[in-house]
């Protein structure tokens, strides 16, 4: 086995820094009473485009100030080029998606897939907001060729219940996440599509694929593996949802499809296949 894989969840101590700040100590006793005076709305510019973050909103602060997954995100940047077509699965707040589409510029695209209706909508309003025109949005969630939907509640406030469908151990990932305040009285039925079925539906040939999609990323991998194309990808692993040994298969995987892995920090990895002419970055 690989070093690579002896530290997939190794902590480095100061874990998702701050600055000089360690991420439990700024969540835990700094952020409690600096919420107080942040603002409820913050306006995030991203070259030309405007992302509308929750001032009061953990997660998105660390947005606004381009501390989320920093070294993510700055690995990204630094291997994605302007031209490039970019397959983004797992979209959310849209973050990635701008930085993504203000980085391929208007001779790139991105093809921006996200299951979950409230955030998909909040997508549409971002896209037309800003009126960009090199990002397409889908509606749909990624899975195997035996999943054809999955199931969100009108209500519900996180994508994870709709998700376990498309979830490789079909686990309950809401089990440890406050439910919605109300039970759900109309359900949405997203389809789901294996990935060559997405591409080819679309015909769509990505350089990069960037994934966060809360385990279903093992299916993408094993697809991926049987197909020709061999695109770049930046993704994170769900060792919580699926195992970590499940994780470490797929990065097996990879491995001999010739793909050199990077991890970029504890749950996130870079990997180029050896027939493109990419070389990964720190």
């Amino acid at each position: 086995m690989r070093a690579v894989h002896t530290k997939i969840y190794s902590k480095s101590g100061l874990g998702d820094k701050l600055g000089l700040i360690p991420r439990y100590s700024f969540s835990r006793f700094i952020w409690p009473v600096m919420k107080v005076f942040m603002p409820d709305t913050l306006i995030k510019p991203i070259g030309p485009y405007r992302l509308t973050l929750n001032g009061k909103s953990l997660s998105h602060f660390l947005r606004y100030a381009d501390l989320w997954e920093p070294r993510y995100r700055r690995s990204m940047m630094k291997q994605v080029y302007p031209g490039a077509r970019v397959l983004e699965l797992g979209s959310a707040y849209g973050y990635f998606t701008l930085l993504l589409s203000n980085r391929v510029g208007p001779t790139g695209a991105v093809l921006a897939v996200e299951p979950f209706p409230r955030y998909y909508k909040n997508l549409v309003r971002l896209k037309d907001s800003n009126a960009i025109q090199n990002i397409t949005l889908l509606n749909v969630a990624i899975g195997d060729s035996s999943t054809t939907f999955a199931e969100f509640g009108v209500r519900d406030p996180n994508p994870y219940s709709g998700l376990k469908n498309v979830n490789p151990q079909k686990k309950d990932l809401e089990a440890d996440i406050p439910a919605s305040p109300e039970p759900a009285t109309e359900i949405i039925k997203v389809p789901a599509l294996t990935l060559p079925k997405l591409l080819s539906t679309r015909g769509f040939h990505p350089d990069f694929i960037v994934m966060d999609i809360e385990g279903a990323e093992l299916f993408v991998i094993k697809q991926l593996v049987q197909m020709d194309l061999r695109p770049a990808l930046f993704f994170e692993v769900h060792p919580s949802f699926v195992g970590e040994d499940e994780v470490i298969r797929c990065l097996r995987m990879l491995e001999e499809a010739r793909y050199a892995l990077k991890q970029t920090d504890q749950y996130h990895f870079s990997a180029v296949h050896a027939n493109t002419c990419l070389f990964l970055i720190n």
